[in-house]
């Protein structure tokens, strides 16, 4: 069940992973694309490399410890070697006394001259056959005297107390005026346990000085890029004769602060060069035989490779960069403004033109972007022209429909007034009638002020009260509307409707209302009856019909009057209906404001 619902939510997330990518790739330009193909192709060569430099210098840094470990190892061990053998000398030297004691005296007595003679003689051979520089030296506490091949020493009992430990010791001593570390070992014969060197019948002591570590140094440092020296956190440092004494100072105060081991390996920095330091303790001496080596020095043809790579892969992006700048501004900037140009004629601005200068083969694309853009201006121009023409054709015919209906209703009117034999009701109606005429045959302008509009209205009003005594009527617009331009008898349906549809055939009713307000933007012209009214049903049935074209069963007043102002004034304009407060219909006429115009302007606009 866990896996089911595991993989039913990641194959969705999965195939959204997918879908969400392609989409975004679909949505880049080819600008944009063409950067992450040349960051793909550089990144991984720049990965592979940085991961091979990587590994080529961790290489060459561990195969250089461990071949600085070995070489370091068998200095070490011949060093050792060395300075056992000099210890080992005491152990010879030892036998030499015995056989002595036995031919020449007893060493209880003082030293006589021929047992002085000879075993000076062996001093001096065994010196001789030791590879390092010493200085032998056998002294007899008991006897208060020492021989030794270096006839300048003299017996020192303080000294001796001082001096005679276990294992080598390091002393400062001057030699030819100057001040070098001396190692010696001494052997005591018979061994004592009371700590008195004067209850020993005899003392051996071996000692070498610096010069000879420093000889050994000389010729492990020859032909290397290496600095070996000796080093004791108490004593100091010994190096070879022609070693760097600041960067060995400093080496040996970083040694100091670390807690050592038998051997090993540290990288330390130094005047901001970084060394690679091994060490190994002489197992002889005690000190430690350290030996350093820079590793710039070593790791130079790897950095110079690098730096030659990095500097190529930096011309190359310098290259790419620069390559990406003149395919952005010969092509990518091109492209765009194509692009806008196509937009911005999609938005209907027509008269947009692509002003770039470029040399480019674009150019041809703009010059015929900018006549087919011309074209298609000339071509709106003239189809809009048309239509208006179309428009003012479809407004007169409209207008043309209306007149003969009010006319048609005007005689019926008539006629049932004569055969009522009602002449003065024929008389007015006749007056009413050319005064009507004479407003509705005016057709050099189709559209007129509201204030001439409500004054014909009064005298089809004036008419409509010699049928039906009972009607009253109520004319309410402001002052400030009665110059508004609007189309002429624009009212007269509306007003026709209510009286015929909505007084009528109501007996108590009779009372018609127009009125004028403004609605933010809009003005709103209502007519109001109190007769028969409508049902929500029947308003919107009519106003489908209003909407919709003209059939038989749709009168031709209010459809025209409907027509006329989505014609003249947009889909903002038109005609709806309401119910009335006063209990019948309310036919309501909405007008934009801003698109009103002057008397002045209409008839410059006709002419």
């Amino acid at each position: 069940m866990g896996i089911m619902l595991r993989n039913g939510f990641l194959i969705p997330c999965l195939y959204f992973i997918k879908e969400g990518g392609f989409c975004l790739l679909q949505k880049m330009s080819i600008f944009t694309k063409i950067i992450i193909l040349i960051a793909v192709l550089l990144l991984p060569v720049l990965l592979l490399y940085a991961r091979s430099n990587f590994v080529s210098v961790n290489v060459v840094e561990q195969t250089l410890k461990n071949a600085n470990r070995e070489q370091l190892s068998f200095f070490v061990s011949q060093f050792d070697a060395a300075i056992q053998r000099l210890s080992a000398s005491t152990t010879f030297l030892n036998r030499e006394l015995n056989g002595l004691s036995v031919t020449d005296g007893d060493l209880s007595n003082p030293i006589s001259d021929s047992f002085r003679d000879k075993l000076k003689m062996k001093l001096e051979t065994q010196k001789l056959f030791a590879s390092w520089d010493n200085e032998l030296s056998v002294f007899f506490p008991r006897q208060n005297d020492i021989v030794s091949t270096n006839p300048s020493l003299g017996y020192d009992e303080t000294y001796l107390q001082y001096s005679v430990k276990p294992n080598w010791q390091v002393d400062h001593v001057t030699v030819n005026q100057y001040n070098e570390y001396a190692f010696a070992y001494y052997e005591v014969y018979p061994f004592i346990t009371s700590g008195q060197v004067k209850d020993a019948q005899y003392i051996i002591r071996i000692r070498f000085y610096e010069r000879n570590i420093r000889n050994a140094l000389n010729q492990f440092k020859a032909s290397s890029i290496r600095d070996p020296f000796l080093f004791h956190p108490d004593y100091g440092v010994i190096g070879s004769s022609s070693m760097n004494a600041a960067t060995t100072e400093e080496l040996a105060r970083n040694l100091r602060q670390q807690r050592l081991a038998s051997s090993g390996i540290s990288e330390l920095t130094v005047n901001n060069n970084k060394y690679l330091v091994t060490y190994i303790q002489s197992k002889q001496l005690g000190w430690y035989v350290v030996d350093y080596v820079p590793l710039e020095n070593i790791l130079t043809p790897i950095t110079t490779s690098r730096n030659y790579f990095y500097s190529c892969v930096a011309v190359l992006i310098l290259l790419s960069t620069l390559a990406m700048f003149l395919l952005y501004r010969h092509v990518q900037v091109p492209i765009r403004e194509l692009v806008h140009g196509v937009r911005r004629i999609e938005k209907g601005q027509y008269s947009s033109r692509i002003r770039l200068n470029t040399s480019s083969e674009f150019i041809y694309l703009f010059n015929s972007f900018n006549r087919m853009a011309a074209q298609i201006e000339n071509l709106i121009e003239t189809v809009l022209t048309e239509q208006i023409r179309s428009r003012e054709a479809t407004l007169k015919q409209l207008q043309s429909q209306i007149n003969p209906h009010f006319l048609f209703n005007c005689l019926a009117f008539m006629m049932s007034m004569a055969k009522q034999q009602n002449y003065s009701a024929i008389l007015s109606m006749a007056y009413s009638l050319s005064k009507y005429y004479r407003y509705t045959t005016r057709s050099e302008t189709s559209f007129c002020g509201l204030r001439d509009e409500l004054a014909f209205i009064k005298h089809y009003l004036d008419i409509q009260q010699m049928r039906m005594d009972r009607v009253c009527y109520e004319i309410d617009v402001p002052e400030c509307y009665l110059d508004l331009q609007i189309p002429r008898l624009l009212l007269q349906p509306l007003v026709e409707n209510a009286l015929i549809h909505g007084i009528e055939p109501e007996v108590n009713a009779g009372y018609l209302r127009i009125a004028g307000a403004q609605n933010g933007k809009m003005i709103s012209i209502t007519v109001d009856d109190d007769g028969q009214g409508m049902d929500e049903q029947e308003r919107d049935m009519l106003m489908k019909r209003l909407n919709g074209p003209l059939t038989e069963e749709m009168g031709c007043g209010v459809w025209n009057v409907n027509q006329r102002l989505r014609h003249q004034f947009g889909k903002e304009a038109g005609l709806h209906y309401e119910v009335s407060p006063y209990g019948g219909t309310r036919a309501v006429i909405v007008l934009p404001l801003q698109q009103q115009q002057t008397k002045k302007e209409r008839r410059a606009a006709d002419v």
